[in-house]
């Protein structure tokens, strides 16, 4: 989405949700409301605004810290009050979205848990084989990179990284972001005990997109097992 001025805009809003049925979620783009603003100077820099939160429903552990940062040189017409900011605002569903003007590259990272909010949560229940991010829309390719650690504060700390190419579509669509992609990463990561989780979003210049959810999802098998467990169950209540 572009803009007549130079500005970053994220945002987590109100749109119709169309997320899975996660078996873990991660965060759900509603609770907790915040807005952050950074000032953009006439000037190549780096620039940052963060908030932290915690005691969050619908957020795994409780805990989100979200930062927004761009890099970028404004044109000479741009006026010092044109900036970048980032927000979440609650509403009845949740997305979150960025649209950026040519010109600012932003980056947006959010953390979940962390050495001071250890959330020890099991990402291995009901046979999740990996983690998904339901975009709504993305129109342009992006990096996006999930880093998961384990153990912090012992002596067998494990951290394991993967990064998606997200591809450009106008159409809902997710991203996969496997175990087994995680373990090829590093085979010591343990996802029954992760204690922190963090996203980051390396949107080009100029990019828009949105998602509505981010969770663990179970493999396909599982997932049909998973459902008709529910459905023998739901007819036995019946009964």
């Amino acid at each position: 989405m572009k803009f007549a001025s130079i500005a970053s805009v994220f945002v987590v809003a109100g749109l119709a949700s169309s997320a899975s049925a996660y078996v873990v979620q991660i965060d759900d783009y509603l609770s907790s409301a915040f807005t952050l603003t950074v000032d953009y100077t006439n000037a190549p820099v780096t620039t940052t605004a963060s908030t932290t939160q915690s005691g969050i429903a619908g957020v795994v552990g409780g805990h989100r810290s979200s930062v927004l940062e761009y890099i970028g040189l404004p044109p000479a017409d741009v006026e010092p009050e044109d900036r970048s900011r980032l927000r979440v605002v609650t509403k009845l569903s949740g997305s979150l979205s960025l649209s950026t003007d040519t010109g600012v590259t932003p980056k947006v990272t959010m953390t979940y848990g962390g050495p001071l909010f250890n959330m020890s949560a099991d990402l291995s229940v009901g046979a999740a084989n990996g983690i998904v991010i339901d975009f709504l829309r993305n129109d342009q390719t992006m990096p996006v990179t999930i880093s998961l650690s384990s153990g912090i504060g012992t002596a067998n700390a494990q951290t394991a990284a993967v990064t998606v190419m997200v591809g450009a579509s106008s159409n809902p669509f997710q991203s996969l972001f496997s175990f087994a992609s995680f373990l090829a990463n590093n085979a010591a990561i343990n996802f029954a005990d992760v204690d922190r989780i963090v996203v980051e979003y390396n949107a080009p210049s100029g990019s828009d997109f949105a998602a509505d959810g981010i969770g663990t999802i179970p493999t396909p098998g599982a997932a049909a097992l998973i459902a008709l467990g529910g459905l023998v169950a739901t007819r036995r209540r019946r009964a």
